[in-house]
């Protein structure tokens, strides 16, 4: 994964609004935990929270540029592999669109959200 410390230190030019900085609060303890092996479905659903609340803005194309998309696209794929990894340690069966989910939108966000979901009915599953 690419540095974490690049990601969330990246230096303020104009304050970030409130949705985006929770946003990357929440993100930063997801992170972290997929790092450390300590995820659990409480975290995902909290990042999941505050995403949703970062998409629905009506000015999330605004909003989405307040976030280095370069660098969370580079987290996508390492996300998506951990995914598929989770699953199969738990004898999850991902669907043919979980199988999909990084190639099935241009925006980072919507992919990493599709994620998400999948981690969090995997865990539903294993529970």
């Amino acid at each position: 994964m690419c540095s974490l410390s690049n990601f969330f230190n990246k230096s303020k030019q104009k304050q970030e609004s409130d949705v985006v900085v929770k946003f990357r609060e929440a993100l930063k303890v997801y992170l972290y935990a997929l790092q450390n092996g300590t995820l659990t479905k409480e975290i995902i659903i909290d990042v999941m929270k505050h995403l949703d609340e970062l998409i629905i803005q009506p000015n999330y194309e605004k909003i989405s540029n307040e976030l280095p998309m370069d660098r969370f696209d580079l987290l996508i794929n390492p996300i998506f592999e951990y995914t598929k990894e989770l699953a199969i340690n738990n004898a999850v069966e991902l669907t043919s669109i979980e199988k999909e989910a990084t190639s099935r939108s241009e925006d980072p966000l919507i992919n990493f959200q599709r994620c998400l979901e999948t981690q969090k009915r995997i865990f539903e599953l294993a529970s």
